[in-house]
């Protein structure tokens, strides 16, 4: 037995040297076979891409499996998520899904060693469309990436820590509207289209003294996310269309989950301490600004936002200054088809004019809902309009609203905002 063992052990050894030598006779090299570029490498890696993309494939028939499981709403839960792909892959699949708090998921496939973002929506992003941010260069790489051309459309941008940018070292935003264009859709500008996610970190020292407009994080962005991140010890010194988190942002983007605690001054219009101008289908929500908003004497200054023209404004709070003349402090000006709902304002207004001095937003035009401010915030005073919707309040009827605000807010329970009420996620 052990004779024939060893003969049929020989024969195979003999049947691939055979092989080898007969495809060296033909002209076929070891490299043609193994190489990079080799037949059996080729063959390995494009068996590889099947099956990672039949992996994508199957998790995406997970996650629309998992939407079901709710009667009235799509919204996925990380429970109905990882049943989901047990029943998609078996019971056997090694995964780990991380609940990211603002309705989206990274899914590791460990056995595979592959990982997927999951929106809220339910779409499903590969790793190869995802950049991973930890420095501060890593992050200015992806601004002049962006800024070259690339809009990263359908991809995935996410910090992994709290970055500092270089105090000594002016930010240039990522995303460019540029300075003679007049509408953001010129083939000269370049916005940002992906999704930049903060993971809830902070950048700090972002520092702008600049004559140019749409300064900020991000000075134009369009179709786009961004999400969960804070710009704190900051100072930003602008013209027009300036913001913390972005200077103009269009065409359904939306901002989520964002602060700013850093002063912002400008010399012209469209200010704000999130976003300095919002159009089309924007819908900025769950934001809040402690920072001071400056623009002496000038038109559309806010403390969420300068502009608010066709967009919604949603489960936002201010507590900075606000200065300047047409000012709000939620939005320094609305136009019709716009929506400002479940807001306050406990910040100072200042105004050249009184009467351009509005807590929620100067407009006859927006729909209000569900808003509220702190009595005597505007020159001493409380505003000279009074919108059903936008109700002034002393300091602890305005304490206790959180209760009327609904699920967005909570109670400030540890006095991280002076007792009023503070963001779910905060």
């Amino acid at each position: 037995m052990k004779n024939i063992g060893k003969s049929k052990g020989i024969t195979l050894i003999a049947l691939v040297i055979t092989i080898i030598i007969l495809l060296i006779l033909a002209g076929v090299t070891i490299a043609t076979l193994t190489g990079d570029n080799g037949v059996l490498t080729k063959a390995s890696e494009a068996k590889q891409k099947t099956e990672e993309a039949q992996e994508e494939e199957n998790l995406k028939l997970a996650v629309t499996s998992s939407q079901m499981k709710k009667v009235n709403t799509r919204d996925i839960t990380k429970e109905n998520l990882e049943n989901a792909i047990k029943e998609q892959f078996g019971n056997n699949k090694d995964f780990l899904v991380t609940d990211n708090g603002d309705g989206s998921f990274l899914v590791n496939m460990n056995d595979t060693k592959r990982m997927y973002y999951v929106d809220s929506a339910g779409e499903v992003i590969a790793e190869e469309n995802m950049l991973k941010i930890s420095t501060a260069n890593e992050l200015k790489a992806f601004r002049d990436d962006v800024n070259s051309g690339n809009t990263y459309a359908g991809k995935y941008v996410y910090l992994a820590n709290d970055i500092t940018l270089d105090i000594n070292e002016e930010w240039e935003p990522i995303g460019i509207y540029q300075e003679d264009s007049i509408n953001p859709d010129d083939e000269t500008n370049i916005p940002f289209k992906g999704i930049f996610d903060g993971g809830f970190n902070t950048i700090s020292e972002l520092h702008t003294n600049s004559t140019l407009k749409n300064r900020g994080l991000f000075g134009l962005i369009k179709e786009a996310t961004i999400k969960n991140v804070g710009i704190i010890n900051g100072d930003i010194q602008a013209t027009s269309r300036t913001g913390a988190i972005v200077g103009y942002a269009y065409q359904n983007s939306k901002i989520l989950n964002c602060y700013n605690s850093s002063n912002i001054s400008a010399t012209d219009n469209y200010i704000g301490g999130i976003a300095g101008y919002i159009r089309n289908g924007v819908i900025l929500e769950n934001c809040y600004n402690t920072g001071n908003v400056i623009s002496f004497n000038m038109n559309d200054i806010g403390g969420i936002v300068g502009e608010n023209n066709n967009s919604t404004i949603k489960n936002c709070y201010n507590t900075g200054l606000i200065e300047g003349n047409y000012v709000g402090g939620i939005s320094g000006s609305a136009s019709s088809n716009t929506t400002i709902e479940n807001c306050y304002n406990v910040g100072i207004l200042k105004a050249s004019t009184l009467a351009l001095s509005i807590n929620c937003a100067h407009s006859l035009l927006a729909i209000f809902k569900n808003n509220y401010y702190l009595e005597n915030t505007v020159n001493g005073s409380n505003d000279l309009y009074a919108y059903e919707e936008c109700k002034a309040m002393n300091s602890q009827e305005l304490k206790g609203v959180y209760v009327t605000l609904g699920n967005a807010f909570k109670e400030d329970a540890n006095n991280i905002n002076n007792g009023y009420p503070i963001l779910s996620w905060q």
